[in-house]
């Protein structure tokens, strides 16, 4: 996995854009689920809900990003 460093604005707004998609997600998710307008009257289930999204993102690709270092180091033992 090649990994492409951004610059820090492009990195800004890139923050910018997945914490909006987590938060209509969220919003849509929860006013499934409860009834419309609940998520805007527990913004603290939004804000849980778009945490545990950013966690899950940041757990899957940090998992990637150690499988491909592992795949790495047997290829170089494998030269040896």
């Amino acid at each position: 996995m090649k990994i492409k460093f951004t610059s820090s604005n492009d990195a800004m707004h890139q923050a910018s854009e997945t914490a909006k998609k987590y938060m209509y997600d969220a919003q849509g998710a929860i006013n499934k689920r409860f009834g419309a307008g609940y998520a805007e009257q527990h913004p603290d289930l939004m804000a849980a809900f778009m945490q545990t999204a950013a966690l899950d993102f940041m757990t899957s690709f940090l998992a990637k990003c150690l499988q491909d270092i592992d795949q790495s180091i047997i290829s170089l033992k494998e030269v040896d």
